[in-house]
């Protein structure tokens, strides 16, 4: 187990519907959320966060729209989040989309906001806890949402969480001085599915990998990163939990041990509507191989294929819907 859902970093939710693309935003360096930005009308349009930094904002996570745009300001570290609340369901012709929203913190509440219509949803550590971050799904409006928590007495052994002085200048937070700013490479694969970014950290600690047992094809990837902090991150799932599936760990965990590339297949499956997806996967770190994980079947990939080793994967992104249809890489060389 790689332990980014232990105590100080729980992944609660999304609620909502498995619509649109993935999204997630957590602000840098750890730092915490002083603004929200909702837009809504009968239902939630979109939601835009702000960290402690002044160019630190979030995408705006949904669609154009809505009758009323509303900002909640939050005086962290003295106040942050504690809980979020909701119903979601199908109002009018928006389809499945939340419908409402309330946000919790340590001194007061905001909302609701939108329509109280459909299945309710409540998570609220009510001053325990300190919400660090948000996820889900969107498209046209707000299709999911979920949260990302660690406890109270780690917000107070950590006072650096309340403001990063380099998350406001341009420069990067890694204090690594010998690893050049990162670059991406890819993706490989398919075009389906919906984007997904996680960003970029200090290392890739592990990966939970899901194969459907059938096929072999790879059906979703879950990476635990090490924060700029020294926090563990776990990401959201990159793909769909199928009944007939295996999940393989890996660790990246020798002393000296990072990850360096990744290679594998990709390939067209039937049951995708003939479009690509990733069919293997393996990771290479700058002392072992771990793979192949599915079926090498279809087009070769390598993201080491100029040879040069002295990289390190900071982070992924690529696209997935019922499969991971296709991944790219954050490095750093140096």
């Amino acid at each position: 187990m790689m332990g980014c859902s232990g105590e100080r970093d729980i992944l609660l939710g999304p609620w909502g519907y498995n619509t649109g693309k993935e999204w997630s935003y957590r602000p840098k360096c750890g730092g915490g959320i002083k603004q929200i930005i909702i837009s809504y009308g009968g239902i939630i349009n979109s939601l835009t966060f702000k960290g402690g930094g002044d160019a630190d904002y979030s995408p705006k996570f949904g669609g154009d729209g809505g009758d009323r745009t509303e900002k909640i300001d939050i005086d962290f570290p003295a106040e942050y989040l504690t809980g979020v609340s909701g119903t979601h369901g199908i109002l009018w012709s928006s389809g499945h989309s939340i419908c409402s929203l309330v946000f919790y913190t340590n001194k007061t509440q905001y909302g609701p906001f939108g329509t109280e219509s459909g299945a309710a949803f409540s998570a609220n550590a009510k001053g325990t806890a300190v919400i660090t971050g948000f996820h889900g799904g969107c498209g046209r409006f707000l299709d999911a949402i979920g949260v990302y928590l660690m406890p109270v007495s780690s917000l107070e052994k950590k006072p650096h969480l309340g403001f990063c002085s380099i998350c406001s200048s341009s420069s990067s937070c890694s204090s690594t001085d010998h690893l050049s700013p990162p670059r991406s490479a890819g993706p490989w694969g398919g075009a389906g599915g919906g984007d997904w970014d996680d960003g970029v950290f200090s290392a890739v600690k592990g990966v939970h990998v899901r194969l459907r047992s059938d096929t072999r094809v790879v059906s979703g990837v879950q990476f635990c990163y090490e924060g700029k902090d020294g926090e563990d991150f776990l990401s959201p799932l990159h793909g769909t939990i199928h009944e007939d599936m295996q999940r393989k760990t890996i660790v990246f965990g020798e002393q000296g041990e990072f990850l360096i590339g990744i290679e594998g297949f990709y390939g067209p499956l039937e049951d995708n509507v003939g479009s690509n997806v990733i069919r293997s996967i393996t990771f290479i770190t700058n002392k072992a191989k771990y793979g192949p994980l599915g079926a090498e079947i279809g087009t070769y990939f390598d993201s080491l294929n100029s040879g040069d080793r002295n990289r390190k994967v900071v982070g992924f992104y690529g696209r997935s819907g019922a499969y991971l249809d296709n991944i790219g890489l954050h490095t750093q060389y140096f």
